[in-house]
Protein backbone atom coordinates (compact mmCIF):
# COMPACT_ATOMS: atom_id res chain seq x y z
CA UNK A 1 0.00 0.00 0.00
CA UNK A 2 1.09 3.32 -1.13
CA UNK A 3 2.60 5.88 1.76
CA UNK A 4 1.05 8.89 2.92
CA UNK A 5 2.16 12.12 2.11
CA UNK A 6 3.17 14.36 5.18
CA UNK A 7 0.49 16.98 4.66
CA UNK A 8 -2.09 14.22 4.88
CA UNK A 9 -3.12 14.88 0.80
CA UNK A 10 -4.27 11.66 -0.87
CA UNK A 11 -3.14 10.95 -4.82
CA UNK A 12 -6.04 11.48 -7.05
CA UNK A 13 -6.06 8.28 -8.13
CA UNK A 14 -5.54 6.26 -5.00
CA UNK A 15 -9.90 4.42 -4.47
CA UNK A 16 -8.29 2.57 -1.67
CA UNK A 17 -7.50 5.43 0.41
CA UNK A 18 -10.87 7.20 -0.47
CA UNK A 19 -12.73 4.38 0.50
CA UNK A 20 -11.08 4.27 4.18
CA UNK A 21 -11.30 7.86 5.10
CA UNK A 22 -14.58 8.56 3.64
CA UNK A 23 -16.05 5.50 5.25
CA UNK A 24 -14.17 6.14 8.50
CA UNK A 25 -15.56 10.18 8.50
CA UNK A 26 -19.12 9.08 8.58
CA UNK A 27 -18.66 6.55 11.20
CA UNK A 28 -17.10 9.27 13.77
CA UNK A 29 -20.16 11.77 12.85
CA UNK A 30 -22.48 8.98 13.60
CA UNK A 31 -20.68 7.64 16.87
CA UNK A 32 -20.62 11.45 18.30
CA UNK A 33 -23.80 12.19 17.34
CA UNK A 34 -25.03 8.56 19.47
CA UNK A 35 -22.98 9.33 21.94
CA UNK A 36 -24.24 12.65 22.61
CA UNK A 37 -27.98 11.36 22.53
CA UNK A 38 -27.43 8.68 24.75
CA UNK A 39 -26.28 11.20 27.74
CA UNK A 40 -29.06 13.16 27.59
CA UNK A 41 -31.20 9.82 27.46
CA UNK A 42 -28.92 8.52 30.44
CA UNK A 43 -29.39 11.97 32.30
CA UNK A 44 -33.45 12.01 31.86
CA UNK A 45 -34.13 8.29 33.00
CA UNK A 46 -31.32 7.46 35.35
CA UNK A 47 -32.90 10.61 37.63
CA UNK A 48 -36.12 8.14 38.22
CA UNK A 49 -34.40 5.07 38.41
CA UNK A 50 -32.20 6.08 40.81
CA UNK A 51 -34.39 7.47 43.09
CA UNK A 52 -36.49 4.65 42.98
CA UNK A 53 -33.54 1.79 43.43
CA UNK A 54 -32.73 4.67 46.49
CA UNK A 55 -36.11 4.57 47.87
CA UNK A 56 -35.84 0.16 47.40
CA UNK A 57 -32.66 0.36 49.32
CA UNK A 58 -33.73 2.24 52.06
CA UNK A 59 -36.63 -0.15 52.49
CA UNK A 60 -34.12 -3.06 51.96
CA UNK A 61 -32.14 -1.21 54.95
CA UNK A 62 -35.30 -0.84 57.24
CA UNK A 63 -35.78 -4.42 57.35
CA UNK A 64 -32.00 -5.36 58.19
CA UNK A 65 -32.41 -2.80 61.20
CA UNK A 66 -35.88 -4.69 62.10
CA UNK A 67 -33.26 -8.18 61.94
CA UNK A 68 -30.97 -6.49 64.28
CA UNK A 69 -33.73 -5.19 66.91
CA UNK A 70 -35.30 -8.61 66.82
CA UNK A 71 -31.48 -9.65 67.68
CA UNK A 72 -31.72 -7.39 71.02
CA UNK A 73 -35.17 -8.98 71.51
CA UNK A 74 -33.53 -12.83 71.61
CA UNK A 75 -30.62 -11.51 73.49
CA UNK A 76 -33.46 -9.99 76.39
CA UNK A 77 -35.97 -12.83 76.43
CA UNK A 78 -32.23 -15.00 77.24
CA UNK A 79 -32.07 -12.99 80.36
CA UNK A 80 -35.92 -12.86 80.87
CA UNK A 81 -36.97 -16.09 81.12
CA UNK A 82 -33.81 -17.46 82.90
CA UNK A 83 -35.13 -18.90 85.55
CA UNK A 84 -31.70 -19.30 87.74
CA UNK A 85 -31.65 -15.30 87.04
CA UNK A 86 -35.24 -14.35 87.93
CA UNK A 87 -34.92 -16.23 91.38
CA UNK A 88 -31.48 -14.95 92.11
CA UNK A 89 -32.93 -11.51 91.45
CA UNK A 90 -36.02 -11.52 93.10
CA UNK A 91 -34.87 -13.18 96.40
CA UNK A 92 -34.82 -10.72 99.64
CA UNK A 93 -31.08 -11.62 100.15
CA UNK A 94 -28.04 -12.70 97.99
CA UNK A 95 -24.52 -14.26 99.11
CA UNK A 96 -21.30 -13.18 97.24
CA UNK A 97 -21.16 -16.41 95.20
CA UNK A 98 -24.96 -15.81 93.79
CA UNK A 99 -23.67 -11.75 92.81
CA UNK A 100 -20.90 -13.53 91.01
CA UNK A 101 -23.29 -15.81 88.98
CA UNK A 102 -25.33 -13.17 88.16
CA UNK A 103 -22.28 -11.47 86.36
CA UNK A 104 -21.22 -14.58 85.03
CA UNK A 105 -24.53 -15.03 83.04
CA UNK A 106 -24.59 -10.98 82.44
CA UNK A 107 -20.90 -11.98 80.82
CA UNK A 108 -22.05 -14.93 78.38
CA UNK A 109 -24.76 -12.40 76.93
CA UNK A 110 -22.14 -9.93 76.46
CA UNK A 111 -19.78 -12.15 74.04
CA UNK A 112 -22.27 -12.43 71.43
CA UNK A 113 -22.97 -8.68 70.85
CA UNK A 114 -19.54 -6.69 70.02
CA UNK A 115 -21.54 -3.37 70.31
CA UNK A 116 -23.00 -3.98 73.75
CA UNK A 117 -21.28 -2.22 76.47
CA UNK A 118 -23.05 -3.14 79.50
CA UNK A 119 -26.24 -5.17 80.28
CA UNK A 120 -27.89 -3.38 83.65
CA UNK A 121 -30.85 -5.21 85.37
CA UNK A 122 -32.71 -3.45 88.48
CA UNK A 123 -34.68 -5.62 90.86
CA UNK A 124 -37.86 -4.00 92.39
CA UNK A 125 -36.12 -3.08 95.11
CA UNK A 126 -33.74 -0.38 92.82
CA UNK A 127 -30.77 -2.96 93.42
CA UNK A 128 -28.35 -2.86 90.38
CA UNK A 129 -26.17 -5.76 88.75
CA UNK A 130 -24.16 -5.43 85.93
CA UNK A 131 -21.81 -8.00 84.51
CA UNK A 132 -17.85 -8.10 85.64
CA UNK A 133 -16.64 -7.66 82.54
CA UNK A 134 -18.69 -4.90 81.72
CA UNK A 135 -17.28 -2.15 79.18
CA UNK A 136 -18.51 0.92 81.57
CA UNK A 137 -16.90 1.88 84.81
CA UNK A 138 -19.82 2.67 86.38
CA UNK A 139 -23.42 1.54 87.08
CA UNK A 140 -26.05 3.76 86.01
CA UNK A 141 -26.72 6.61 88.80
CA UNK A 142 -30.25 6.94 90.23
CA UNK A 143 -31.88 9.93 87.64
CA UNK A 144 -30.35 7.76 84.77
CA UNK A 145 -33.05 5.03 86.90
CA UNK A 146 -36.06 7.36 87.02
CA UNK A 147 -35.65 8.07 83.38
CA UNK A 148 -35.85 4.49 82.84
CA UNK A 149 -39.05 4.19 85.08
CA UNK A 150 -40.55 6.94 82.76
CA UNK A 151 -39.88 5.64 79.74
CA UNK A 152 -40.92 2.23 80.71
CA UNK A 153 -44.16 3.30 82.28
CA UNK A 154 -46.43 3.53 79.06
CA UNK A 155 -44.86 -0.26 77.90
CA UNK A 156 -45.81 -3.35 78.34
CA UNK A 157 -42.67 -5.68 78.34
CA UNK A 158 -41.55 -4.57 74.56
CA UNK A 159 -37.89 -3.01 74.24
CA UNK A 160 -38.02 0.96 74.39
CA UNK A 161 -35.28 2.40 72.25
CA UNK A 162 -33.39 6.04 73.11
CA UNK A 163 -30.70 8.06 72.77
CA UNK A 164 -28.04 9.72 75.01
CA UNK A 165 -25.02 10.14 76.71
CA UNK A 166 -22.52 8.65 79.06
CA UNK A 167 -22.59 11.58 81.44
CA UNK A 168 -26.46 11.33 82.12
CA UNK A 169 -26.28 8.18 82.62
CA UNK A 170 -23.33 7.17 84.96
CA UNK A 171 -21.61 9.40 87.61
CA UNK A 172 -20.12 12.85 87.26
CA UNK A 173 -16.76 13.19 85.82
CA UNK A 174 -17.89 10.55 83.30
CA UNK A 175 -17.34 10.92 79.30
CA UNK A 176 -19.66 12.81 77.51
CA UNK A 177 -20.15 10.34 74.75
CA UNK A 178 -23.52 9.28 72.57
CA UNK A 179 -24.42 6.12 73.67
CA UNK A 180 -28.03 4.29 72.81
CA UNK A 181 -29.85 2.57 75.28
CA UNK A 182 -32.73 0.02 74.71
CA UNK A 183 -34.99 -1.01 78.13
CA UNK A 184 -37.74 -3.12 79.26
CA UNK A 185 -39.66 -4.50 81.68
CA UNK A 186 -38.51 -7.83 83.34
CA UNK A 187 -41.92 -10.09 83.59
CA UNK A 188 -42.22 -13.67 84.24
CA UNK A 189 -44.98 -16.20 83.42
CA UNK A 190 -47.40 -14.58 85.70
CA UNK A 191 -46.89 -11.39 83.52
CA UNK A 192 -45.89 -9.88 86.85
CA UNK A 193 -42.87 -7.22 86.99
CA UNK A 194 -39.75 -8.21 88.40
CA UNK A 195 -37.67 -5.57 87.49
CA UNK A 196 -35.88 -3.80 84.90
CA UNK A 197 -33.31 -4.83 82.21
CA UNK A 198 -31.28 -2.23 79.98
CA UNK A 199 -28.63 -3.05 77.21
CA UNK A 200 -26.43 0.00 76.39
CA UNK A 201 -24.98 0.45 73.38
CA UNK A 202 -22.66 1.55 71.51
CA UNK A 203 -23.07 4.58 68.91
CA UNK A 204 -22.22 2.49 66.06
CA UNK A 205 -24.70 -0.61 66.88
CA UNK A 206 -27.01 0.59 63.59
CA UNK A 207 -23.50 2.51 62.14
CA UNK A 208 -22.48 -0.60 60.46
CA UNK A 209 -25.60 -1.46 58.28
CA UNK A 210 -26.53 2.29 57.49
CA UNK A 211 -22.98 2.69 56.43
CA UNK A 212 -22.68 0.02 54.28
CA UNK A 213 -25.67 1.43 52.65
CA UNK A 214 -24.19 4.39 51.63
CA UNK A 215 -20.83 3.18 50.57
CA UNK A 216 -20.09 5.07 47.38
CA UNK A 217 -23.07 7.69 47.79
CA UNK A 218 -22.22 11.50 49.12
CA UNK A 219 -25.05 11.54 51.37
CA UNK A 220 -26.91 11.34 54.88
CA UNK A 221 -28.67 9.09 57.05
CA UNK A 222 -30.98 9.32 59.65
CA UNK A 223 -32.60 7.34 62.17
CA UNK A 224 -35.55 8.03 64.57
CA UNK A 225 -37.29 6.13 67.32
CA UNK A 226 -41.30 5.62 66.99
CA UNK A 227 -41.46 8.83 69.02
CA UNK A 228 -39.24 10.97 65.94
CA UNK A 229 -36.67 11.29 68.40
CA UNK A 230 -33.43 10.24 67.20
CA UNK A 231 -31.22 7.04 67.46
CA UNK A 232 -28.42 7.59 65.10
CA UNK A 233 -27.11 10.02 62.00
CA UNK A 234 -23.76 10.33 60.48
CA UNK A 235 -24.67 14.32 60.20
CA UNK A 236 -22.68 16.33 62.74
CA UNK A 237 -24.81 19.50 61.82
CA UNK A 238 -28.06 17.47 62.34
CA UNK A 239 -30.48 20.40 64.67
CA UNK A 240 -33.58 18.30 64.70
CA UNK A 241 -36.46 16.59 62.76
CA UNK A 242 -38.03 19.99 61.40
CA UNK A 243 -35.20 21.75 60.55
CA UNK A 244 -34.01 18.38 58.43
CA UNK A 245 -37.55 18.19 56.38
CA UNK A 246 -36.73 21.61 55.57
CA UNK A 247 -33.73 20.70 54.31
CA UNK A 248 -34.66 17.95 52.36
CA UNK A 249 -37.56 20.10 50.52
CA UNK A 250 -34.95 22.98 49.77
CA UNK A 251 -32.44 20.76 48.59
CA UNK A 252 -35.17 18.51 46.43
CA UNK A 253 -32.84 18.95 43.30
CA UNK A 254 -29.86 18.57 44.86
CA UNK A 255 -30.26 15.48 46.63
CA UNK A 256 -32.61 11.86 46.41
CA UNK A 257 -34.34 11.23 50.14
CA UNK A 258 -35.74 8.05 50.99
CA UNK A 259 -37.71 7.76 53.47
CA UNK A 260 -39.40 4.09 55.47
CA UNK A 261 -40.81 3.22 58.33
CA UNK A 262 -40.69 -0.13 60.16
CA UNK A 263 -44.00 -2.07 61.11
CA UNK A 264 -42.36 -4.15 63.68
CA UNK A 265 -40.43 -1.01 66.25
CA UNK A 266 -42.28 2.42 64.35
CA UNK A 267 -38.54 3.34 63.96
CA UNK A 268 -38.25 5.46 60.84
CA UNK A 269 -35.30 5.82 58.32
CA UNK A 270 -34.20 9.02 56.50
CA UNK A 271 -31.49 9.42 54.11
CA UNK A 272 -30.78 11.42 51.27
CA UNK A 273 -28.12 10.84 48.62
CA UNK A 274 -26.26 13.61 46.01
CA UNK A 275 -27.11 13.45 42.17
CA UNK A 276 -23.23 14.31 42.55
CA UNK A 277 -22.53 10.76 41.56
CA UNK A 278 -25.48 10.05 39.02
CA UNK A 279 -23.81 13.74 37.46
CA UNK A 280 -20.44 12.06 37.60
CA UNK A 281 -21.06 9.04 35.80
CA UNK A 282 -23.33 10.94 33.38
CA UNK A 283 -20.02 12.94 32.54
CA UNK A 284 -18.08 9.28 32.18
CA UNK A 285 -20.91 8.01 29.62
CA UNK A 286 -20.16 11.45 27.50
CA UNK A 287 -16.46 10.81 27.68
CA UNK A 288 -16.99 7.48 26.62
CA UNK A 289 -18.83 8.37 24.24
CA UNK A 290 -16.76 11.10 22.84
CA UNK A 291 -13.32 8.26 23.12
CA UNK A 292 -15.47 5.75 21.57
CA UNK A 293 -15.77 8.03 18.39
CA UNK A 294 -11.96 8.67 18.08
CA UNK A 295 -11.38 4.84 18.27
CA UNK A 296 -14.00 3.76 16.12
CA UNK A 297 -12.13 6.33 13.38
CA UNK A 298 -9.09 4.32 13.39
CA UNK A 299 -11.44 0.74 14.18
CA UNK A 300 -12.85 1.91 11.22
CA UNK A 301 -9.93 2.43 9.00
CA UNK A 302 -8.11 -0.97 10.10
CA UNK A 303 -11.39 -2.74 9.16
CA UNK A 304 -11.72 -1.04 5.92
CA UNK A 305 -8.01 -1.85 5.05
CA UNK A 306 -8.24 -5.89 6.46
CA UNK A 307 -11.33 -6.02 4.55
CA UNK A 308 -9.91 -5.45 1.04
CA UNK A 309 -6.53 -7.42 2.04
CA UNK A 310 -8.30 -10.51 0.15
CA UNK A 311 -4.70 -11.21 -0.86
CA UNK A 312 -3.91 -12.25 2.75
CA UNK A 313 -7.14 -14.24 3.71
CA UNK A 314 -5.70 -17.54 3.06
CA UNK A 315 -2.93 -16.79 5.26
CA UNK A 316 -5.11 -15.86 8.01
CA UNK A 317 -6.64 -19.72 7.59
CA UNK A 318 -2.96 -20.90 8.00
CA UNK A 319 -2.24 -18.60 11.34
CA UNK A 320 -5.64 -19.74 13.08
CA UNK A 321 -4.96 -23.62 11.96
CA UNK A 322 -1.50 -23.45 13.88
CA UNK A 323 -2.99 -21.69 16.81
CA UNK A 324 -5.20 -24.34 16.81
CA UNK A 325 -2.79 -27.28 16.46
CA UNK A 326 -0.69 -25.53 19.37
CA UNK A 327 -3.62 -25.80 21.51
CA UNK A 328 -3.91 -29.54 20.76
CA UNK A 329 -6.65 -29.90 18.16
CA UNK A 330 -4.40 -32.25 15.40
CA UNK A 331 -7.86 -33.20 13.56
CA UNK A 332 -7.11 -29.26 12.49
CA UNK A 333 -7.27 -29.01 8.63
CA UNK A 334 -6.47 -26.26 5.97
CA UNK A 335 -9.24 -25.39 3.38
CA UNK A 336 -7.29 -24.84 -0.07
CA UNK A 337 -9.33 -22.31 -2.18
CA UNK A 338 -6.16 -20.90 -4.23
CA UNK A 339 -3.48 -22.33 -6.60
CA UNK A 340 -0.62 -20.50 -5.43
CA UNK A 341 2.27 -20.17 -2.78
CA UNK A 342 0.20 -20.26 -0.02
CA UNK A 343 -2.06 -23.43 -1.55
CA UNK A 344 1.40 -25.20 -1.21
CA UNK A 345 2.14 -24.24 2.45
CA UNK A 346 -1.79 -25.17 3.52
CA UNK A 347 -1.26 -28.70 1.38
CA UNK A 348 2.28 -29.36 3.24
CA UNK A 349 0.36 -28.46 6.88
CA UNK A 350 -2.33 -30.80 6.01
CA UNK A 351 0.01 -33.71 4.98
CA UNK A 352 2.50 -32.85 7.54
CA UNK A 353 -0.59 -33.04 10.55
CA UNK A 354 -1.43 -36.66 9.31
CA UNK A 355 2.07 -38.11 9.76
CA UNK A 356 2.30 -36.10 12.98
CA UNK A 357 -1.43 -37.84 13.72
CA UNK A 358 -0.05 -41.23 12.43
CA UNK A 359 3.11 -41.26 14.65
CA UNK A 360 1.13 -40.22 17.56
CA UNK A 361 -1.84 -43.20 16.96
CA UNK A 362 1.01 -45.83 16.90
CA UNK A 363 2.93 -44.73 20.04
CA UNK A 364 -0.03 -44.69 21.95
CA UNK A 365 -0.79 -48.05 20.93
CA UNK A 366 2.49 -49.33 21.73
CA UNK A 367 2.12 -47.91 25.28
CA UNK A 368 -1.50 -49.10 25.93
CA UNK A 369 -0.37 -52.74 24.75
CA UNK A 370 2.91 -52.60 27.32
CA UNK A 371 0.79 -51.29 30.03
CA UNK A 372 -1.74 -53.91 29.33
CA UNK A 373 0.80 -56.94 30.00
CA UNK A 374 2.08 -55.25 33.37
CA UNK A 375 -1.49 -55.18 34.24
CA UNK A 376 -1.86 -58.74 33.35
CA UNK A 377 1.67 -59.60 34.64
CA UNK A 378 0.15 -57.86 37.95
CA UNK A 379 -2.93 -60.09 38.22
CA UNK A 380 -1.12 -63.44 37.62
CA UNK A 381 0.97 -62.58 40.71
CA UNK A 382 -1.52 -61.18 43.09
CA UNK A 383 -4.48 -63.80 41.79
CA UNK A 384 -6.24 -64.35 44.88
CA UNK A 385 -7.30 -67.60 43.75
CA UNK A 386 -3.82 -68.84 44.16
CA UNK A 387 -3.22 -67.72 47.56
CA UNK A 388 -6.65 -69.16 48.79
CA UNK A 389 -5.93 -72.53 47.16
CA UNK A 390 -2.17 -72.67 48.34
CA UNK A 391 -3.57 -71.51 52.01
CA UNK A 392 -6.36 -74.35 51.40
CA UNK A 393 -3.31 -76.96 50.52
CA UNK A 394 -1.26 -75.87 53.68
CA UNK A 395 -4.40 -75.91 56.14
CA UNK A 396 -4.81 -79.65 55.35
CA UNK A 397 -1.35 -80.99 55.44
CA UNK A 398 -0.90 -79.03 59.33
CA UNK A 399 -4.58 -80.43 59.90
CA UNK A 400 -3.45 -84.24 58.90
CA UNK A 401 -0.29 -83.73 60.41
CA UNK A 402 -2.66 -82.64 63.79
CA UNK A 403 -0.93 -79.38 64.34
CA UNK A 404 -4.22 -77.78 64.91
CA UNK A 405 -3.45 -74.33 66.30
CA UNK A 406 -1.24 -73.66 63.28
CA UNK A 407 -4.33 -74.96 61.29
CA UNK A 408 -6.40 -72.55 63.14
CA UNK A 409 -4.25 -70.01 62.27
CA UNK A 410 -4.48 -70.87 58.45
CA UNK A 411 -7.82 -70.20 58.50
CA UNK A 412 -7.98 -67.33 60.18
CA UNK A 413 -5.11 -65.74 57.54
CA UNK A 414 -7.06 -67.16 54.66
CA UNK A 415 -10.57 -65.70 55.73
CA UNK A 416 -8.49 -62.11 56.29
CA UNK A 417 -7.54 -62.00 52.33
CA UNK A 418 -10.98 -63.23 51.29
CA UNK A 419 -12.69 -60.62 53.47
CA UNK A 420 -9.81 -57.72 52.55
CA UNK A 421 -10.66 -58.36 48.94
CA UNK A 422 -14.27 -57.67 48.87
CA UNK A 423 -14.95 -54.62 46.77
CA UNK A 424 -14.13 -51.51 48.58
CA UNK A 425 -17.76 -49.77 48.61
CA UNK A 426 -19.71 -52.62 50.05
CA UNK A 427 -20.57 -52.11 53.06
CA UNK A 428 -20.74 -54.64 56.26
CA UNK A 429 -21.88 -54.79 59.86
CA UNK A 430 -20.06 -54.37 62.86
CA UNK A 431 -20.65 -57.94 63.58
CA UNK A 432 -18.79 -59.32 60.51
CA UNK A 433 -16.00 -56.87 61.26
CA UNK A 434 -15.41 -57.55 64.73
CA UNK A 435 -15.09 -61.33 63.36
CA UNK A 436 -12.40 -59.91 61.06
CA UNK A 437 -11.02 -58.91 64.11
CA UNK A 438 -11.45 -61.47 66.25
CA UNK A 439 -9.87 -63.56 63.62
CA UNK A 440 -6.69 -61.06 63.12
CA UNK A 441 -6.17 -61.42 67.02
CA UNK A 442 -5.97 -64.93 66.97
CA UNK A 443 -2.55 -64.65 65.07
CA UNK A 444 -1.82 -62.12 67.43
CA UNK A 445 -2.07 -64.01 70.36
CA UNK A 446 0.29 -66.58 68.87
CA UNK A 447 2.76 -63.90 68.41
CA UNK A 448 2.60 -62.67 72.33
CA UNK A 449 1.44 -66.09 73.71
CA UNK A 450 0.43 -65.72 77.43
CA UNK A 451 1.12 -61.78 77.40
CA UNK A 452 -1.32 -60.75 75.63
CA UNK A 453 -5.28 -59.95 76.88
CA UNK A 454 -7.99 -59.16 75.17
CA UNK A 455 -11.84 -57.39 76.20
CA UNK A 456 -14.40 -56.97 74.39
CA UNK A 457 -17.73 -55.12 75.73
CA UNK A 458 -19.73 -54.79 72.49
CA UNK A 459 -23.72 -53.94 72.92
CA UNK A 460 -25.94 -56.23 71.56
CA UNK A 461 -28.00 -53.21 69.72
CA UNK A 462 -24.77 -52.47 67.46
CA UNK A 463 -23.90 -55.51 65.85
CA UNK A 464 -26.48 -54.85 63.03
CA UNK A 465 -25.07 -51.63 63.06
CA UNK A 466 -23.84 -50.87 59.22
CA UNK A 467 -20.17 -49.87 59.04
CA UNK A 468 -17.38 -49.54 56.23
CA UNK A 469 -15.28 -52.54 55.95
CA UNK A 470 -11.60 -53.22 57.21
CA UNK A 471 -12.33 -49.50 59.27
CA UNK A 472 -11.15 -50.90 62.26
CA UNK A 473 -8.12 -53.51 61.80
CA UNK A 474 -5.71 -50.57 61.04
CA UNK A 475 -6.92 -49.17 64.32
CA UNK A 476 -6.17 -52.87 66.12
CA UNK A 477 -3.18 -53.16 64.40
CA UNK A 478 -1.69 -49.86 65.34
CA UNK A 479 -1.74 -51.00 68.76
CA UNK A 480 0.79 -53.72 68.09
CA UNK A 481 2.76 -51.88 65.69
CA UNK A 482 2.99 -48.86 68.14
CA UNK A 483 1.36 -49.25 71.31
CA UNK A 484 3.22 -52.87 72.39
CA UNK A 485 6.33 -52.28 70.48
CA UNK A 486 9.04 -51.81 73.35
CA UNK A 487 5.97 -51.94 76.04
CA UNK A 488 7.66 -52.39 79.45
CA UNK A 489 3.91 -54.01 80.84
CA UNK A 490 4.18 -57.13 82.15
CA UNK A 491 1.30 -57.90 80.16
CA UNK A 492 -0.27 -56.38 77.09
CA UNK A 493 -3.95 -55.80 77.36
CA UNK A 494 -6.62 -54.61 74.69
CA UNK A 495 -9.93 -53.26 74.92
CA UNK A 496 -12.40 -52.99 72.70
CA UNK A 497 -15.72 -51.43 73.63
CA UNK A 498 -18.96 -50.76 71.03
CA UNK A 499 -22.18 -49.00 71.79
CA UNK A 500 -24.30 -46.70 70.82
CA UNK A 501 -24.52 -42.95 71.81
CA UNK A 502 -26.70 -40.05 71.86
CA UNK A 503 -25.55 -37.07 70.53
CA UNK A 504 -25.83 -33.74 72.61
CA UNK A 505 -24.18 -31.08 70.90
CA UNK A 506 -26.64 -29.51 68.93
CA UNK A 507 -25.07 -30.30 65.22
CA UNK A 508 -26.35 -33.24 64.57
CA UNK A 509 -28.43 -34.82 66.64
CA UNK A 510 -29.29 -38.89 65.78
CA UNK A 511 -27.59 -41.53 67.58
CA UNK A 512 -24.58 -42.36 66.98
CA UNK A 513 -21.94 -45.74 67.14
CA UNK A 514 -18.62 -45.27 69.53
CA UNK A 515 -16.28 -48.05 69.36
CA UNK A 516 -13.20 -47.34 71.73
CA UNK A 517 -9.73 -49.81 70.96
CA UNK A 518 -7.44 -49.22 73.92
CA UNK A 519 -4.40 -50.41 75.03
CA UNK A 520 -1.75 -49.89 77.71
CA UNK A 521 0.97 -49.62 75.87
CA UNK A 522 3.60 -46.86 75.56
CA UNK A 523 1.54 -44.19 74.36
CA UNK A 524 2.17 -40.95 73.41
CA UNK A 525 2.28 -36.99 73.92
CA UNK A 526 -0.95 -35.63 73.40
CA UNK A 527 0.34 -32.97 71.36
CA UNK A 528 1.93 -35.84 69.19
CA UNK A 529 -1.63 -37.31 69.13
CA UNK A 530 -3.70 -34.17 68.28
CA UNK A 531 -0.55 -33.85 65.19
CA UNK A 532 -1.13 -36.95 63.83
CA UNK A 533 -5.46 -36.30 63.81
CA UNK A 534 -4.35 -32.74 61.65
CA UNK A 535 -1.61 -34.13 59.51
CA UNK A 536 -3.82 -37.22 58.66
CA UNK A 537 -4.52 -35.33 54.84
CA UNK A 538 -0.50 -34.93 54.45
CA UNK A 539 1.88 -36.46 52.60
CA UNK A 540 3.26 -38.46 55.65
CA UNK A 541 2.88 -41.99 55.28
CA UNK A 542 4.36 -43.23 59.01
CA UNK A 543 0.79 -43.83 60.26
CA UNK A 544 -0.97 -44.92 56.75
CA UNK A 545 -3.46 -47.31 58.41
CA UNK A 546 -4.67 -44.24 60.82
CA UNK A 547 -4.28 -41.72 58.29
CA UNK A 548 -6.75 -44.18 55.74
CA UNK A 549 -9.24 -44.18 58.36
CA UNK A 550 -9.49 -40.42 59.18
CA UNK A 551 -9.76 -39.89 55.08
CA UNK A 552 -12.02 -42.38 54.50
CA UNK A 553 -14.78 -41.32 57.51
CA UNK A 554 -14.10 -37.87 56.50
CA UNK A 555 -14.97 -38.09 52.80
CA UNK A 556 -18.52 -40.95 53.60
CA UNK A 557 -19.81 -39.30 56.52
CA UNK A 558 -18.21 -35.45 57.11
CA UNK A 559 -18.48 -33.65 60.47
CA UNK A 560 -19.17 -34.29 62.85
CA UNK A 561 -18.30 -37.83 62.80
CA UNK A 562 -14.70 -39.14 63.12
CA UNK A 563 -11.37 -39.97 65.32
CA UNK A 564 -10.52 -39.27 68.73
CA UNK A 565 -6.65 -39.91 70.00
CA UNK A 566 -6.89 -39.73 73.97
CA UNK A 567 -3.06 -40.73 74.88
CA UNK A 568 -0.90 -40.46 78.05
CA UNK A 569 3.06 -41.29 77.78
CA UNK A 570 4.03 -44.44 78.94
CA UNK A 571 0.34 -45.08 80.19
CA UNK A 572 -1.76 -46.15 76.96
CA UNK A 573 -3.35 -45.10 74.01
CA UNK A 574 -7.25 -44.76 73.30
CA UNK A 575 -8.91 -44.32 69.65
CA UNK A 576 -12.54 -43.23 69.66
CA UNK A 577 -14.52 -43.51 66.29
CA UNK A 578 -17.41 -42.06 66.00
CA UNK A 579 -19.62 -43.16 63.50
CA UNK A 580 -23.40 -42.94 62.21
CA UNK A 581 -25.83 -45.53 64.28
CA UNK A 582 -27.20 -47.30 61.44
CA UNK A 583 -29.00 -50.66 61.25
CA UNK A 584 -28.23 -53.09 58.24
CA UNK A 585 -31.06 -54.57 56.51
CA UNK A 586 -32.17 -58.05 58.60
CA UNK A 587 -30.03 -60.24 57.01
CA UNK A 588 -27.99 -63.22 58.78
CA UNK A 589 -24.73 -62.99 58.80
CA UNK A 590 -23.00 -66.14 57.65
CA UNK A 591 -20.64 -66.72 60.40
CA UNK A 592 -21.26 -65.99 64.18
CA UNK A 593 -18.67 -63.52 66.20
CA UNK A 594 -16.05 -65.49 68.38
CA UNK A 595 -13.85 -64.24 71.51
CA UNK A 596 -10.23 -65.59 72.22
Amino acid sequence: MPREKEQGALPSGNLKQKVVFSLAAILSVVFFVSGYIVYLLHVQIARDEVRDQFSQTVEQMMHTIDQRVQGSYKLSNQIIWNERLVSLLTQADRSYYEVQAIQTMLDQVMVSESQLMSINLFNNGGVQFRPANSFLSKPLNESAYLELQERLAPSDGELIWYRTSLADLLTAGSADSEVIVAARWMKNERLENYGVLAFVFHERYFMNELQSMMKNRDGNTYLLDGDGSLLYTDDKAFAGLPELREALAAEEDAYISGEAQSDLTGFRLIARNSYSTLKEKSRYILSVSLIGGVVGIGLSALLVMFAIQSLFKPMSGLVAAMRRVRQGQLETRVKIRTRDELAFLGDSFNHMLEHIDTLIKEVYEKQLREREAELKALQAQLNPHFLYNTLDMIYWRLYLQEDRDNAELIIALSDMLRYSLEPAGKATTVKDELIQINRYLKIQSCRFEDVLEVRQCVDEEVLACRIMPLLLQPIVENAFVHGFRHSAAERCLLTLRMYREQAEDGVDNRPRLVIEISDNGIGMPQERADRLLRSAFDSDRVHLGVHSVIRRIALAYGQPYGLEIDSIEREGTTMRLRLPFELAPQEGTEAEVHGI
